[in-house]
């Protein structure tokens, strides 16, 4: 007498499953480094925003611009509210979803300096002292030349700190 065999065995069923767990982790790690890119791809659209801004300002003659106000040396871009005719108020760095300018541009060790070791935000440096230097703690910038100036910013693809400046960028 013939069986009719309806349905799958156990031993089926656990092969499947377990090809199917193999594929979503072989997904879930190529998808995972694609976060970091798209966070490096923001920096680098930011860094290239304040870069044309600066050089509109610089080739227009003008005067620097006033940080009003500013303790901070983390992206003070958002400071200059009221100053000139820059006002970088929504740029800050991608991993920082929490970013409040009201609050975070008020502590002034945040930014990317020298001894960077991790993510940290966009920060002015002192123009021409290279990459990662940046004003002390208490000694922020008041104004900026926008035909000579420095912001440092970090990359999660392993270049660590870098900078935009007047002339490009350096990573």
């Amino acid at each position: 007498m013939i069986k009719n065999k309806k349905g799958f065995t156990l031993i089926e069923l656990i092969i499947v499953m377990a090809i199917i767990g193999i594929l979503a982790v072989v997904a879930i790690v190529a998808i995972s480094g694609k976060t970091a890119d798209a966070r490096d791809a923001r920096r680098l659209a930011d860094m290239s925003a304040i870069r044309t801004a600066m050089a509109i300002s610089c080739a227009d003659d003008d005067a620097d611009v006033a940080l009003t106000g500013n303790t901070s040396l983390q992206p003070v871009v958002c400071k200059t509210t009221g100053s000139n005719n820059l006002n970088f108020s929504n740029i800050y760095d991608p991993i920082d979803t929490s970013f409040d300018p009201a609050t975070d541009c008020a502590v002034a060790s945040s930014g990317c300096a020298n001894n960077a070791s991790g993510t940290c935000n966009y920060s002015w440096g002192q123009p021409d002292a290279g990459v990662g230097a940046a004003w002390g703690v208490g000694n922020a910038p008041t104004t900026i030349d926008p035909c000579n100036y420095w912001v440092n910013f970090y990359t999660e693809g392993g270049d660590g700190v870098g900078a935009a400046h007047e002339n490009g960028l350096t990573l």
